[in-house]
């Protein structure tokens, strides 16, 4: 299995909540891109591994993945910024901020999401994952008005971009802005919950997504 394999797989073993497994596969990874000096491939690296601290911190609510994961996110911004990897700037921003937000630092949280969407390029679909994110911490700062226009921003970008980009990451994003949406207008609750559900219950693939979206249908109670 050559490099780029392994990273791939590890992305992969992290989607099937192979947490573990992912956090050794990436380390090995980012040893050997180290050794190359391929430091865009770190700090890319660093991010699935913010992702994989994140899912263990929201399992087990355990500090130390909190802890492992805001670390990693800087580590990632640090290493962007000291090689001048303009290109992931906005990227590495929001793995800061999506650290913040699980944590309930909300504050910290839409200014990060705030940077990485200024960052961001509209010509990459990205800036719709970046901006319904932005838009879901600001209601939740008490913006409702401004966050779900904000979100609704960030779900016809991504919209845009079907049939244009890869799948599943499109089916991840589509669903967690519908879910989102939903969570926050309550007069589309129902309408907005349906279309999720659709998206996450017709891919089998979508394993942390379902079980984000049943967890939600019972708080929302729909």
């Amino acid at each position: 299995m050559n490099l780029i394999d392994k990273h791939i797989k590890a992305e992969q073993l992290r989607e099937s909540e192979k947490f573990f497994e992912a956090l050794e596969l990436y380390d090995e990874v980012i040893v050997a891109y180290g050794e190359e000096k391929n430091y865009k491939g770190m700090a890319d690296v660093l991010q699935g591994k913010v992702l994989t601290y994140k899912h263990l911190y929201l399992n087990t609510k355990e500090d130390r993945y909190y802890i492992l994961g805001r670390e990693n996110a800087k580590a990632g911004l640090a290493i962007a910024k000291n090689h001048k990897l303009v290109e992931m700037y906005a990227s590495c921003y929001f793995r800061m901020g999506e650290m913040e937000m699980t944590a309930g630092k909300k504050v910290e949280a839409e200014k990060y999401f705030r940077k990485a969407v200024e960052k961001q390029g509209k010509s990459d679909p990205v800036w719709g994952d970046f901006a319904y994110h932005l838009g879901t911490i600001m209601c939740e700062l008490g913006k409702k008005e401004e966050g779900l226009k904000k979100m609704r921003q960030g779900m016809e970008h991504i919209n845009k971009f079907e049939g244009k980009m890869d799948d599943y990451v499109f089916k991840v994003w589509k669903s967690g802005v519908l879910m989102k949406i939903a969570k926050a207008d309550e007069k589309r609750r129902e309408k907005y919950m349906k279309m999720a559900k659709k998206i996450v219950y017709g891919d089998e693939r979508l394993i942390i997504r379902k079980k984000q979206f049943e967890k939600l249908e019972g708080e929302l109670k729909v």
